[in-house]
């Protein structure tokens, strides 16, 4: 699902510096867990997982802020819904990264 994010095609050019950032942040991650699939010992370094989190935490803000500067339709309101659960999903995820490594 993350690849899903990092692979929209919904991406706006005119989008924020903040939000430019995050997405490069996003893509940095993604190619990170590509390369980590074939080089193990940097696929279980557990501070990329505290990264996916920080990321993910701060999607969440910026979809919410979306969702509440958009005008309010059923389409806007499936695709802010869509936006959320992906990223609280994927922060779930990282999560259990996270605690699962105790």
């Amino acid at each position: 699902s993350w690849v899903r994010r990092a692979c929209s095609i919904r991406i706006s050019l005119r989008g924020s510096a903040a939000h430019s950032s995050w997405l490069m942040a996003l893509i940095g991650l993604v190619v990170v867990r590509v390369i980590g699939i074939f080089i193990p010992a940097l696929g279980n370094m557990s501070a990329i997982d505290y990264i996916s989190a920080g990321i993910f935490s701060l999607y969440i803000g910026y979809d919410m802020y979306r969702a509440s500067a958009m005008p309010h339709t059923l389409d806007n309101a499936v695709d802010a819904a869509l936006s959320l659960y992906l990223d609280i999903i994927n922060l779930f995820l990282s999560l259990l990264r996270i605690f699962g490594k105790n």
